[in-house]
């Protein structure tokens, strides 16, 4: 049967049932319940396959429908993608009503069942005594009696046949509405499903979906679904009473005792699905740092009373722990004393919400012990690493529908328990894997090993997006894909290309002679750097970014001379650096500068400061033709006599790389904290290069690994006299040009000044 069919079958009053949910938890598409609630489009909706459909596929087969059948509705194609959202919702409405209607008629018949079973036992109760008389009349020889007492026997075996021919098609009826019970069930766990999975993608960066619409209309639907599965499971109960009472068949009373089972199952495993993480934990997190998470129970007083006051426990398990309660059905599920220990403010009580008519519990104060010696994981080159191990949160309670327990529980998403703030990076790698690339229906915290290209960089684009606002763009993209593959040559052919766990956050980029650093650390702290301290800058998209050396000095030699474009550093993790046409002979470039440079002064105050440089005022135009005071206005703090604010930094070297000369450098003054107690000077011809090393090691030569050096950024000393070191000028090349990869202590040669 039909959708529109079963709604033309539904009475007046259910009918207006459906209509008032529609009004009540869905009151933003009022206009929309009313056109979808119009036979014909009903019958139109249900005969489409909307699940192979794209959304502009859907947009143009509702406009052209509505056209046709004259039914007035807005063009918008949000609001007719609406109308295919509550198309779903008043299906599963409409077959709940029609199931409960279903319900009601086999309560009718079972009523009518033991009413008769009550008169069969009154029947068996007075033969019994006619039977006690008939003896005692045979005694007497008392005829006409004893034909009056036997004529009272046939009512029992009419009263019998009776219940025999309501009993089978209450026997038949349950069973479907079992069955209909199971296709229901799965359409709204399907929905929880997609909400779960939902909050698990957007800890990387996906939409949240709104409570108002999509978890509000589907507190309705499992509020009322609960009392569907609560009324099953109690006539498959009585069914069984009555059938033990007529003494029927072996085989009867199985198949009753069999959807009794089925029944209570449905409900038990119906329950612990809609018990919710509204809020969830933070996916790194810190041992004795305090953070919130909130649970919804999607149920109400229509199935639990609303003084109900269970008591959830919060308790903190591995992964392998997990995937072991997934793999028993999530029977018998209980937390250890050492679990529940490791959390501490760990008990909260469920709480009635009159609005959203739904139970629910927030844990404001939470916090993680350290947890026992445990053994690490060990990844493919068999180190162990604390922080590839996944834990999550269970959270359990119990609650009474009736006079029967339920025990339901839940989990969080994965997360990773750091025990100090170094354990950031890799544990920030291993969640955001988990979480972009684990699928809906996975087995807890289960992830593929590979991801085919174009899906990984939509959730790298979508975690950048998160954190810093702004989305990447295709160049951005194509950028990051040659990174990872180098012989990628057209973004048509990525469909061929998979990345690998490994290659993400093992393997060094370029191989282990290139880099000293994996794709996901380069990356992160990139992603670090903008959001503490460009994040203006990128928002008003005064940033390229992404963008390799040769192709930025491609596009600024299509400029003005003075003309330069600000990207991130290919060889210094989380450094920003400046592209630039000082001339029409060719480009430069500027050391890039880190968090410990913009830690002391903004990047846009380092900015204005460039017309002070002698070197690098030349620059006038951010790409690729804004001024570069239009780009960087003037603050008051700052005036053309150059008065810095006191909290600045006095200026200190900078280093500007030239092409010209072989690729010599030389030094100019900027606004910066970098360190002045090193002159650059050449090697003696004896020191030898490895021309194979193109983009160096930044770890070992860069001077910004000075800068962090304890000894190496202080003056030294001989006999009361400073020394200093001399090194050669390409190993300050922060762009990572014809590195040195001669051991450092080679290039020591110190001189007295």
């Amino acid at each position: 049967m039909s959708l529109s069919q079963k709604l033309s079958t539904l009475d007046e009053v259910k009918k207006k049932e459906i209509k008032a949910q529609l009004q009540k938890h869905l009151p933003h598409y009022s206009v929309e319940a009313q056109v979808l609630l119009h036979p014909s489009v009903l019958e139109w909706m249900e005969s489409q396959s909307w699940e192979s459909s794209d959304a502009s596929v859907a947009v143009n087969s509702i406009t052209t429908m509505l056209q046709e059948k004259n039914v007035y509705m807005s063009n918008e194609p949000i609001e007719l993608l609406n109308l295919l959202k509550i198309y779903y919702f008043v299906k599963d409405l409409v077959n709940q009503v029609v199931v409960d209607s279903e319900l009601q008629k086999n309560d009718e018949q079972i009523r009518e069942i033991q009413q008769k079973l009550k008169e069969r036992e009154e029947f068996f109760l007075s033969q019994t005594i006619c039977n006690l008389e008939i003896e005692k009349l045979k005694i007497t020889n008392n005829n006409s009696m004893l034909t009056l007492q036997q004529d009272k026997s046939p009512k029992i075996s009419e009263i019998s046949n009776t219940i025999i021919t309501l009993l089978q098609p209450l026997f038949d009826n349950i069973s479907k509405v079992i069955t209909k019970n199971k296709d229901l069930q799965s359409h709204i766990l399907s929905q929880i499903a997609e909400w779960n999975f939902n909050k698990q993608q957007a800890q990387v960066g996906w939409p949240v979906f709104s409570f108002s619409e999509f978890l509000q209309p589907l507190i309705l639907l499992c509020n009322r679904f609960a009392r569907i599965l609560w009324s099953t499971r109690n006539q498959t109960e009585k069914l069984l009473d009555i059938l033990t009472k007529f003494r029927v068949n072996e085989e009867s009373l199985i198949q009753a005792e069999t959807m009794k089972r089925e029944s209570r199952s449905m409900l038990s495993a119906f329950l612990k699905r809609c018990f919710v993480v509204e809020k969830q934990p933070p996916p790194t997190q810190l041992i004795d740092k305090g953070f919130s998470v909130s649970l919804r129970l999607l149920l109400g007083s229509q199935i639990l009373s609303s003084s109900h006051a269970s008591t959830v426990t919060c308790s903190l398990h591995l992964d392998d722990d997990i995937r072991h309660f997934y793999r028993a059905k999530f029977e018998n599920v209980k937390a250890q004393d050492e679990n529940i220990k490791n959390v501490q403010n760990n008990k909260k009580c469920l709480t009635y919400d009159k609005q959203t008519e739904s139970f629910c519990v927030s844990f404001d104060k939470l916090k993680l012990h350290k947890q026992e010696k445990r053994k690490a994981k060990l990844n493919e080159d068999k180190t162990r690493l604390v922080t590839d191990q996944k834990s999550g949160l269970m959270f359990q309670t119990q609650i009474m529908i009736g006079t029967e327990s339920f025990t339901i529980e839940t989990f969080s998403v994965p997360i990773v328990v750091m025990t100090n703030t170094s354990q950031c990076l890799e544990s920030e790698a291993t969640i955001f894997w988990d979480n972009a690339f684990g699928r809906k229906d996975r087995e807890p915290f289960t992830s593929p090993e590979s991801i085919p290209l174009g899906d990984f960089l939509d959730a790298l684009n979508k975690r950048w997006t998160k954190s810093n606002e702004g989305e990447l763009q295709d160049y951005h993209l194509n950028y990051l894909a040659k990174k990872l593959f180098p012989d990628l040559t057209d973004m048509r052919d990525s469909h061929k290309f998979y990345v690998t766990k490994r290659m993400f956050k093992r393997e060094h980029m370029g191989g282990p002679c290139k880099f000293t650093f994996t794709f996901w650390s380069w990356f992160y702290k990139i992603m670090k750097l903008v959001k503490e301290f460009l994040i203006d800058e990128w928002r008003e998209k005064k940033i390229y970014g992404f963008i390799d050396k040769r192709e930025a000095e491609s596009k600024l030699n299509e400029c003005l001379v003075g003309t330069f474009l600000l990207r991130f550093s290919d060889s210094i993790p989380g450094g920003i650096t400046i592209a630039f046409k000082e001339n029409m002979e060719g480009c430069n470039h500027v050391q890039p500068w880190t968090k410990d440079e913009l830690k002391q002064k903004s990047f846009s105050d380092s900015m204005r400061d460039l017309q002070y440089d002698s070197e690098l005022k030349c620059l006038q135009y951010l790409y690729p033709s804004t001024p570069i005071d239009q780009a960087f206005p003037q603050k008051d703090h700052l005036n053309n006599n150059e008065q810095f604010n006191p909290r600045y930094p006095k200026k200190a070297p900078i280093r500007v790389v030239r092409h010209d000369d072989g690729g010599s450098t030389s030094a100019s003054n900027f606004s910066s904290n970098r360190s002045s107690s090193f002159q650059i000077t050449s090697p003696p011809p004896s020191v030898g290069r490895n021309p194979e090393s193109s983009n160096g090691n930044e770890q070992a030569f860069s001077p910004m690994s000075f800068d962090h050096d304890p000894l190496l950024s202080q003056p030294m000393f001989f006999n009361d006299q400073e020394l200093t070191l001399n090194l050669p000028d390409q190993i300050m090349d922060g762009e990572g040009e014809d590195l040195c990869t001669e051991p450092l202590e080679t290039f020591f040669w110190g001189t007295k000044q």
